[in-house]
């Protein structure tokens, strides 16, 4: 059984005072909508005859008078394209409101060809819920008008957002109660690896939220995406055309009262570790073959001692403020032939420090009955020195050479890098009392980069998409170290009581992932008026080829038996 325990002290106040005054005034409420389709009509004008008071109906098709003299009214309801609708003798009788449900019918007009071509904008509240509401498929997400009124950092923070989602490590999601192996991910309709090496799971913590322009997730099968997801179907949209030209910085810092202008403990790392990747210091040296024959003494002491760094020291800082740095670049031109050409491009860096201290960390064993007090297998405390950096950015390009087609070219990458040193110490009781000190050398990164060609060409009656695109990512851990310091417990040596360097437990864990995704996909659609049945026809192919190459290695040093 495992007891792990974080303390933590804080102090917060909440003062909340709240007056509420609730007036019931007269007046006459009611809701516009399409007689055939039953459809809210968004943006109707309703007028009361002979007065300056007038009404526009909001995204449900709801409008509202309020404060009207008790007394009859006439309604003129009007909508482009609609046949207007008179309302005479609506009574206002006392301070319940009137309600009504309005049913228009289109015009019956006999016009020449008109074609309307228009670009709908998917980061916005009203195209979302408008989505979600007419989608074949039950889904949900989150777009960046509501992403901008949030503090994320990063998407898996603004996916926490969605209803029935979780985060595991703050950066895994759970859908529905389903671990993250269970859901399947794309990036602007491309396939992304996996950022883990042992499971499939994406990092949700690697996107900034700066560079989102909307996240869904699919919880249900449809036929445009793969099959092999149970909990849900993640696609991420980056952003694409700028509404306007613009070029932004935005710097912060941020201070921990625990972790900054204080001690903070790390060991020696590479100089670019702060862009978030090890330059090669800690990686496994030539001299260090596949196979180690452990019979041949001098090679083992020559590959102790040069295959690896050995630099175990411990250094002692105060950190700097913890630093972000977002920078952005927005164009968008409008060419005199009717073409576009869209640049938008974000580039952002953090690196941060953070300090976790007396972290309880043990076992429990059989209870003492006896002394009604718990037995413990190990019990240790912990103090934990991480370092973060964060490096971030995109770039895309779009063409449109009319109103209806779209060429574009996207890309992402991000890296990630964590720097952690653990000092524990405490003890185990196995057939006897050990009090131990531990030492843990930790570094990990991770990469990802995905890219997209894609066009879109849009008819009256037919659409038809493409799209080839290349992701890649990695994991590197290249040189996990843990050292264990053990008190002498032989009563009468000359040694007693001192802590000496246990050789039995020096561990080293080396590994790392690559993996490289190809796709290919297509998608036709076209609608076939049949009577006065209106048939969507659709069609697709899509195909992958993965390519994954995970190498490990663990090696344990017992100097006794000079043995690697």
């Amino acid at each position: 059984m495992n007891n792990g325990t974080i303390f933590k002290k804080s102090l917060s106040f909440l003062i909340l005072l709240s007056l509420t005054l609730s007036i019931q005034a007269s007046g006459i409420r009611g809701t516009v909508i399409d007689k055939t389709t039953k459809e809210p009509l968004i943006g109707t004008t309703i007028q009361i005859t002979g007065t300056n008071r007038g009404s526009i109906t909001d995204i449900d098709g709801n409008f509202e008078f309020n404060g009207l003299a008790k007394g009859n009214y006439t309604l003129e309801v009007k909508y482009i394209s609609y046949q207007t609708i008179i309302l005479t003798d609506v009574a206002v009788t006392g301070s319940t409101p009137t309600l009504l449900s309005l049913e228009m019918e289109p015009e019956n007009l006999q016009l020449d060809d008109v074609t309307v071509v228009a670009q709908m904008k998917q980061n916005t509240e009203a195209a979302m819920m408008i989505d979600q509401k007419t989608s074949l498929v039950v889904q949900s997400g989150v777009f960046a008008q509501q992403i901008a009124r949030t503090q994320d950092k990063n998407a898996s923070e603004v996916i926490c957002r969605v209803p029935g989602i979780s985060i595991i490590e703050d950066k895994f999601v759970m859908v529905r109660g389903l671990s993250q192996r269970y859901n399947n991910v794309w990036i602007n309709n491309a396939a992304v690896p996996s950022t883990e090496a042992d499971s499939r799971a994406f990092s949700f913590d690697m996107i900034p939220s700066s560079q989102l322009d909307n996240l869904v997730i699919v919880k249900s099968p449809v036929p445009e995406y793969q099959a092999d997801f149970s909990g849900g179907f993640i696609k991420i949209q980056t952003k694409d055309i700028p509404e306007r030209n613009s070029f932004s910085i935005q710097y912060g810092i941020g201070i921990n009262d625990n972790t900054h202008f204080k001690d903070f403990y790390y060991s020696k790392g590479s100089s670019t570790d702060f862009l978030g990747f090890d330059n090669g210091l800690r990686k496994m040296r030539g001299i260090v073959p596949e196979r180690i024959d452990n019979n041949d003494k001098d090679a083992v002491t020559e590959i102790t001692k040069n295959g690896f760094n050995n630099d175990w020291k411990i250094r002692s800082k105060k950190p700097l403020p913890d630093q972000k740095l977002n920078l952005s670049y927005n164009r968008h031109i409008e060419m005199d032939n009717g073409r576009e050409f869209a640049i938008l491009s974000a580039l952002n860096y953090s690196l941060t420090s953070k300090t976790i201290t007396d972290m309880e960390n043990s076992r429990f064993g059989l209870y003492n009955v006896t002394q009604d007090i718990p037995e413990y297998n190990y019990k240790y405390t912990d103090n934990v020195y991480n370092t973060h950096a964060h490096l971030g950015a995109m770039l895309n390009f779009t063409f449109r050479p009319n109103n209806r087609d779209k060429y574009e070219l996207k890309n992402i990458f991000n890296q990630i890098g964590q720097d952690r040193y653990t000092e524990r110490n405490g003890y185990q009781y196995i057939s006897g009392m050990y009090v131990q000190e531990k030492h843990e050398y930790y570094y990990n990164s991770r990469t990802t980069y995905s890219g997209q060609v894609a066009g879109t060409y849009n008819r009256e009656r037919s659409k038809f998409d493409w799209e080839a695109g290349y992701s890649y990512a990695n994991r590197r851990q290249p040189d996990r170290r843990i050292c264990t310091q053990e008190e002498n417990g032989f009563v009468g040596d000359d040694y007693y009581g001192e802590i000496y360097v246990d050789q039995n437990d020096i561990e080293r864990y080396f590994n790392s992932l690559d993996e490289h995704i190809f796709s290919l996909g297509a998608n036709y659609m076209r609608e076939v008026n049949w009577g006065h049945i209106t048939l969507t026809f659709k069609a697709g192919v899509y195909g992958e080829y993965h390519n994954r190459d995970y190498n490990n290695r663990f090696l344990l040093l017992v100097e006794q038996e000079h043995t690697l």
